[in-house]
């Protein structure tokens, strides 16, 4: 079987490490695999060493934030457009018998569904304006009805993700499908659960250094352990735009704990030279789909305390794999910190737990499992 696999971005980041593993999976199941790509890249890279061919194709996304409306649209539309009329050759010569788009965020796999009468499967990553406070330039009902059309499947990688689209995909036509994180013949290195905690609380904030994943959040509950007499010091993991990390560096400083904030940008094993010296991660999202990093974190029996919102409640039950806390509610996220630190019996079960949880419901075989199936019924379900 011929799958296209239809990337937005050539970026290697979550969505697209998690493309990789399931185009892996496909290979080692006799698939062919081709994967258009809008440009070079890591990803790119990857997929040469891989020996996996790929062409670039120029495309771009069909969401917009505020400050870009509307003037991206009709630009966003004519790239796209060209870049079905392109992509037609190469795909058909091709010959795919499945279409995977790895997101919501591109229209270019749809629309050569429909201009070369294949199934096409979506996997819906994001909640576009929850996350990334963006927007579909189509409107979201009429681009989620273009999904719909040209989807013969739509995965969705968190129940949440699932209700999101409810109102305007058909129920039948959703399925649900974890990503895989951890590896069962290779799993991450786990450090001991401890039974002496810091004095000091070391938290680290893993991911891009955007407004939407709250790192504010993080910097001024510093500031609130501060006055409640309890010096914490968080390690910022991540890249972001230089003018937005000098507002937080100015905020930190305002604050006072400038000095308790190590900028450690990005950062190439984060097991190893974070996870194993911290003692929790905090996920401070305002609405995250799913919450890769909460579950790299339980898998290396880090604890975790995360947002109750979006897909981290799938992932971190209240006081049994992690704890939760409002987003945005600083003092309730500074509570939760004291509250692991000052209690190591809780801190050693939430650690054990994670480890579990992460092994069992988010392994990189059962999500290529299952996603490699609905690639199948797919393919059955155009031919029939």
């Amino acid at each position: 079987m011929r799958v296209l696999f239809v990337s937005h971005s050539a970026e290697h980041y979550g969505a697209e490490r998690s493309m990789l593993q399931l185009l892996e999976g496909c290979r080692a199941k006799g698939f062919e695999p081709l994967v258009l790509l809008p440009k070079r890249g890591p990803l790119s890279e990857e997929l040469a060493k891989r020996d996996v061919l790929w062409a670039a194709v120029g495309h771009t996304r069909w969401i917009c934030y505020a400050w870009e409306w509307p003037a991206a649209m009709p630009l966003h539309a004519a790239i796209n457009w060209l870049a079905a009329r392109r992509a037609v050759r190469p795909a058909g010569r091709f010959r795919p018998d499945v279409i995977y788009t790895n997101t919501l965020a591109s229209p270019l796999g749809g629309m050569l569904a429909r201009r070369l009468h294949v199934p096409n499967v979506w996997h819906a990553r994001e909640f576009v304006r929850e996350d990334f406070g963006a927007r579909f330039e189509w409107g979201k009902r009429a681009s989620l009805r273009f999904v719909d059309r040209t989807s013969a499947r739509v995965v969705c990688n968190s129940q949440a993700v699932r209700e999101s689209l409810a109102a305007c995909i058909p129920a039948a036509k959703m399925q649900v499908v974890y990503n895989g994180i951890v590896s069962e013949a290779h799993s991450p290195p786990q450090r001991p659960p401890r039974t002496v905690l810091s004095a000091e609380p070391r938290l680290a904030l893993i991911g891009a250094v955007t407004e939407h994943k709250g790192p504010r959040d993080a910097i001024e509950a510093l500031g609130v352990l501060n006055e409640q007499g309890v010096r914490a010091t968080l390690r910022e993991v991540g890249t972001g735009s230089d003018a937005y990390v000098r507002r937080l560096k100015a905020l930190a400083s305002r604050l006072g704990v400038g000095e308790q904030i190590q900028w450690c940008g990005f950062v190439a094993n984060v097991a190893e030279k974070v996870l194993a010296e911290v003692d929790m991660v905090v996920v401070c999202s305002r609405c995250e789909a799913f919450g890769r990093v909460a579950v790299e974190a339980m898998a290396s029996g880090c604890p975790v305390v995360g947002t109750r919102a979006g897909g981290l409640p799938e992932i971190l039950e209240d006081g049994v794999t992690g704890l939760l806390y409002p987003p945005g509610d600083v003092a309730a996220l500074a509570a939760q910190i004291r509250r692991l630190m000052g209690e190591p019996d809780l801190h050693r079960r939430l650690a054990v737990n994670g480890i579990e949880m992460a092994r069992n419901r988010f392994s990189v075989e059962k999500y290529v499992g299952r996603m490699v199936d609905v690639l199948r019924e797919a393919a059955k379900a155009g031919t029939a």
